[in-house]
């Protein structure tokens, strides 16, 4: 799992820089053997550079059911536009 988080809409911005994409090729991609913190730098929906921290996290398998739980009912949809957290088979 991935957490993202940064300024106002970071995460939002960094789902939308990456629409598409595997969140396992994400972390395959820019996340080094053992790295478990990086800052991540990116062209944001203005064209402006938007720098968020992405911590990358092994909690084993979690139940896709548990997933949705917690983002219908405990994630506040407005702070998830600033923080979020996607799981490794989630595409963004």
């Amino acid at each position: 799992m991935i957490y993202v988080s940064g300024d106002d809409y970071a995460s939002l911005e960094f789902s939308n820089a990456h629409k598409d994409e595997q969140v396992s090729n994400f972390i395959e991609t820019f996340f080094s053997e053992g790295e478990t913190s990086i800052e991540y730098v990116f062209l944001g929906d203005n064209h402006d550079e938007v720098t968020v921290s992405i911590d990358c996290y092994d909690f084993g398998e979690i139940d896709p059911k548990f997933n949705s739980f917690v983002r219908n009912n405990v994630q506040d949809y407005d702070d998830s536009k600033h923080s979020n957290f996607y799981f490794e088979a989630d595409t963004l």
